[in-house]
């Protein structure tokens, strides 16, 4: 992003607390970070007087875009950073980086159950709570959630109360003299504070009070009630996390009024799950005005982005339209959110017919429409946005769909391209775009049989990365939920009509191999040819022609896959020609040629060296190698 974009960009930012996101060209989350002023805090680090480290002005030169999300207060920023940060796992987030860095609250499983803080989850008999950023946080927490509810740190029973006991921070379930019943229902509370469920922490302990009362021990209601005083004034319900482990999607949309472009929607989603946010995204709908654009917008989204996703959640759906500077919420029809629910097989409700309609859930809705509405705001189609902006993009994938007649949306596009030397140093890419941006960390390179016969090596690749999948899919001890050869939606071959055919085979091979192991195999190939940037499909005599994003989108995707194959292919043919030159020479072993090439940068510097100054050469590798040198390349 340049200068000019930058700050554009940061002017728009609000004043108000809230996490903020840097992004890489290749869509990859390089930092997040919360603010009290997100306006203030993004500004400062494009401050040319700022002084920076190295790590911070590689981050800043990689930074492409900038994302934000605006909460009601810096302990909501604080809670909705650390979901993210564990989710994302940013490279530039070096003190959130791993499990070393998050604290969790343990709740024990012991004759006398204690609260501990440790960094990692051991036991499967306890009860965890977190993560948490910081442990000074959580500690403090803790401390005066003690205040309220004194709990025991001993494992076991003892001949004598616990050091907390004389500074009333243990009730004494250590000696017997507390009852464990009335000892584990403390504990309980304390669980629903974590939770965020105060309303049962303040009906116990008015419950106390009550007791205490009749019994007219003024003293203890007192106690009670200072407690009670303690708990509303210091424990706060926290609005990001639900009180419930629910896995829920809410997706707001907010629709502009059309004009001479058509119409363009704000897409704000959060992803709870467990009842904690673990990712928030924005996309940018574009679209022409039809009878029902509201019920176009939320079905072509919903269709999209849900496509065969394995973690499906209840799906709470708003939407609004703006009428004038206000943004009015649209009803969808109650036929029209049951044909959403039994077309997509999604659990969707709509904030009017939804059964968690609960107050947390409207506040985050809330929130939820006032960063969709700040989106909107600064993507208005007068600014000229990139042509791989987000909103371009997944116009383009969808596009694609659309005028390729896929099946599905093509989320995952691979591409595939054989760079060789007559025959020589054979290697096969293969790239992979996400969504229509660039996945690096996806991306393969295949070295294969030296034959000059592209159609035979390209089909070889394609046979090698479906194999790995199949492999991966049918091993009983995955290591990960994820796969890491997952099936593309569209492979785009380039070579038009002939490679084309040449792969069909092998496509409909995997297919049968696939379905006899009852996994899906939902791989669809099309072929692009140089001539005018014709499309080719599968047993259809007529080319397709692109244009506009999906033309750009595709030729980037063939571009990218020339690219990685050549630039692989040059590495390889420049390592052998150094290894033809010093790793033949009877008696000079690697680490020898590694000090001379460190030395002195190619093979052509060493022999200029022998020629012109010999005494450097004798000193570093001694005189015997030297001569063994100089009698392979002849010189005298």
């Amino acid at each position: 992003m340049s200068t000019e974009n930058f700050k554009e960009t940061i002017k728009n930012i609000p004043n108000k607390p809230g996490v903020y996101r840097y992004y890489s060209r290749d869509n990859e989350v390089l930092y997040i970070g919360k603010a009290k002023n997100l306006k203030n805090r993004v500004s400062s680090y494009f401050q040319e007087s700022r002084p920076r480290n190295e790590r911070l002005t590689l981050m800043i030169s990689q930074i492409d875009r900038i994302e934000y999300t605006v909460v009601d207060s810096e302990k909501e920023s604080l809670i909705l950073e650390a979901n993210l940060i564990n989710s994302h796992k940013p490279r530039y987030n070096i003190l959130l980086k791993d499990d070393r860095s998050y604290v969790y609250a343990r709740f024990t499983n012991d004759p006398i159950p204690g609260i501990f803080l440790t960094r990692s989850k051991y036991d499967p008999k306890s009860t965890y709570f977190g993560p948490y950023t910081k442990k000074s946080g959580i500690y403090n927490t803790l401390q005066t959630i003690r205040t309220l509810f004194p709990f025991c740190q001993e494992k076991r029973s003892q001949d004598r109360p616990c050091n907390y006991y004389s500074i009333k921070q243990c009730d004494g379930i250590c000696d017997g003299l507390e009852d464990l019943n009335d000892y584990n229902q403390k504990l309980c509370q304390i669980q629903n504070i974590l939770k965020g469920k105060t309303k049962p922490v303040k009906k116990y302990i008015q419950n106390h009070i009550k007791s205490a009362a009749a019994e007219n021990n003024y003293e203890l209601a007192g106690l009670w009630r200072d407690r009670l005083k303690i708990l509303e004034e210091t424990i706060a319900d926290q609005k990001i996390v639900l009180s419930k482990p629910q896995d829920i999607d809410l997706v707001t949309f907010c629709i502009t009024n059309s004009n001479e472009n058509g119409s363009i929607c704000s897409v704000f989603i959060q992803n709870i799950r467990s009842g904690r946010i673990i990712n928030v995204n924005n996309f940018l709908l574009t679209g022409s005005d039809n009878d029902e654009i509201e019920f176009s917008f939320v079905r072509r989204f919903l269709s999209g982005y849900f496509n065969n996703k394995l973690d499906l959640a209840e799906v709470i759906i708003q939407v609004f339209n703006q009428n004038g500077d206000e943004f009015d919420q649209f009803q969808l029809e109650k036929n029209q959110v049951d044909l959403l629910t039994e077309t997509l097989e999604l659990k969707i409700y709509h904030p009017y017919n939804s059964h968690l309609n609960k107050k947390k859930i409207n506040e985050l809705l809330d929130l939820a429409k006032h960063n969709a509405i700040i989106y909107l705001q600064r993507n208005k189609l007068g600014q000229q946005l990139s042509i791989f902006e987000e909103n371009n993009l997944f116009k383009a994938v969808v596009e694609l769909k659309e005028k390729l007649y896929l099946k599905k949306l093509p989320r995952r596009i691979e591409c595939y391209d054989i760079s060789h030397l007559s025959g020589k140093f054979v290697y096969g890419s293969m790239v992979v775009f996400i969504d229509g941006r660039i996945s690096k960390k996806n991306y393969r390179l295949f070295k294969t049989v030296e034959q000059n016969n592209d159609f035979e090596n390209h089909k070889e690749v394609l046979r090698r990365r479906f194999e790995r999948c199949l492999k991966w899919e049918l091993d009983p001890d995955k290591k990960s939920d994820k796969n890491p050869w997952e099936l593309p939606d569209l492979i785009i071959v380039d070579g038009g009509k002939g490679q084309l055919s040449s792969d069909l085979p092998l496509i409909d091979e995997y297919r049968q191999k696939f379905h006899e192991n009852n996994l899906e195999f939902q791989v669809e190939i099309s072929a692009l040819a140089k001539r005018e940037e014709e499309i080719f499909l599968p047993y259809n005599p007529n080319s397709i022609i692109l244009s506009g994003h999906t033309k750009f989108l595709v030729q980037r995707v063939r571009d990218e896959a020339h690219r990685f194959a050549i630039t692989n292919n040059r590495k390889a043919r420049l390592k052998t020609v150094v290894k033809s030159q010093l790793d033949d020479i009877e008696g000079v072993g690697p680490k020898t040629k590694q000090k001379l090439l460190s030395t002195f940068g190619s093979t052509k510097k060493v022999i200029d060296t022998i020629y012109q100054n010999p005494e450097l050469i004798h000193e570093l590798v001694g005189q015997s190698t030297m001569n063994k040198i100089k009698k392979h390349f002849k010189i005298n």
